[in-house]
């Protein structure tokens, strides 16, 4: 999971595993623990959550969303969303399964979040915003392996999986397939959305580009002789890529 910064608070989810796992805040400039969310610790080298909470401003107030998952034999996975700046319990949503490398994706008018598990276990959509135990507002249970973080643009939500491997759009209001197609190599990295265009890499070192929209529409394939497991970054019209061997820097020349 990656650290994210919420004003004067450095926000850690540290996890999964034993003897503990937790989310915690920090003050950013001394390190002091400001608060201490306890989560359930799974013994197992397979289950668990590796993904980064996201913060969603909704109805006047700011929800920090993290994806937990169910215990390794099973057990039915859940968000939990927080007061970022005291780690109040705000709500809870069943539905999710117990393997959880995406992150959470919220949609452009900030009402929706999708939760996406791994292991082929569930994709559901939940409203932020909610007291209490929440229900999801659709699940779907049979999905194939999915590992890297989709992104929303202009209504619709694209998605890397990662076994078979395939880029589909669903419709997130219902979460209906509206198309897939397979591409080649084993896509482990997250989306990146850029001036209407899609970038993800394979583990084969192949970047693939394609137009978001209502049908699939690649414009471009380009191959490093490097790995990927990593999403790709922009700077300054640079397209950055992290390899296991290198670092890439994609841009014009000046």
């Amino acid at each position: 999971s990656s650290p994210i910064l919420y004003k004067d608070l450095l926000i850690v989810f540290h996890g999964p595993g034993v003897p503990k796992t937790f989310l915690i805040a920090l003050d950013k400039r001394t390190g002091k623990t400001v608060w201490q969310a306890d989560e359930k610790s799974i013994d197992s080298p397979v289950f668990g959550c590796w993904s980064t909470p996201v913060i969603v401003a909704v109805n006047g107030r700011e929800e920090l969303i993290l994806p937990l998952p169910g215990d390794a034999v099973g057990g039915e996975g859940y968000f939990k969303a927080y007061e970022p700046s005291s780690g109040k319990l705000l709500w809870t949503c069943k539905g999710l399964g117990n393997e959880i490398y995406a992150m959470p994706a919220v949609n452009e008018t900030r009402d929706l979040v999708l939760g996406i598990s791994g292991h082929n276990g569930p994709l559901l959509a939940v409203k932020p915003g909610g007291t209490g135990d929440v229900k999801p507002l659709w699940r779907a249970t049979k999905n194939p392996q999915r590992i890297g973080s989709g992104v929303f643009h202009e209504g619709r939500f694209y998605l890397p999986n990662a076994n078979p491997s395939m880029i589909e759009c669903i419709d997130p209001k219902t979460g209906a397939s509206l198309w897939k197609e397979r591409v080649d190599g084993n896509l482990w990295g997250s989306m990146l959305l850029a001036e209407g265009r899609i970038y993800v890499t394979n583990l084969e070192g192949e970047t693939f580009v394609l137009k978001a929209g209502p049908k699939f529409e690649l414009l471009a394939r380009n191959k490093l002789g490097d790995t990927f497991y990593a999403a790709p970054a922009v700077s300054n019209g640079a397209i950055f890529l992290r390899g296991y061997k290198h670092l890439y820097c994609i841009g014009t020349a000046n």
